[in-house]
């Protein structure tokens, strides 16, 4: 059973049970006051060719790699699976190793319903960036952070980067 919609998430788990984090994640984020969400932007440095990334990025294979248990595909509707708990996402657009954005169809809120990933190449180092956007509840921005820290932890392993 969840915690109250009230409790603060954080002091009731480890980081790397990435099961039970995505699913609490998701219950907060269906049961959020939509008025309060804060966008905010995320950026990691990947050592990898875009292509590789992109792929990671973009396909459904690629993403149950290291975003979800299972992702599984209806035309341009993404079902992201944690377990047994699925969420749906629209594929919004498709930049080719540039962008991915998908619209949550569980929020109310259309203006912070959406996450993306885009792809930068730092022109004075060529690294790779992988910059990444979401919404959460302003009280509740840290600890969205932190799901991303490990998400990107699992993405780095599935790369074969080290930390």
């Amino acid at each position: 059973m969840l915690p109250k919609r009230g409790c603060k998430y954080k002091y009731f788990f480890i980081l790397t049970d990435k099961l039970f984090l995505f699913r609490y994640y998701f219950y907060i984020a269906r049961h959020s006051h939509p008025i309060m969400r804060l966008r905010f932007e995320i950026e990691y440095t990947l050592n990898t060719p875009t292509r590789v990334l992109f792929d990671r990025l973009s396909t459904a294979e690629g993403l149950a790699e290291w975003f979800a248990d299972n992702v599984t595909v209806d035309g341009d509707i993404y079902t992201f699976w944690w377990d047994k708990t699925g969420a749906r996402a629209r594929l919004i657009y498709v930049r080719e190793n540039k962008s991915v954005r998908f619209d949550w169809l569980d929020f109310a809120d259309t203006e912070t319903n959406f996450f993306e990933f885009r792809l930068i190449i730092h022109e004075l180092t060529g690294d790779t960036a992988l910059m990444i956007t979401d919404h959460a509840d302003e009280d509740e921005v840290e600890d969205a952070k932190d799901l991303w820290d490990t998400q990107i932890s699992n993405l780095k392993n599935v790369l074969g980067l080290t930390e």
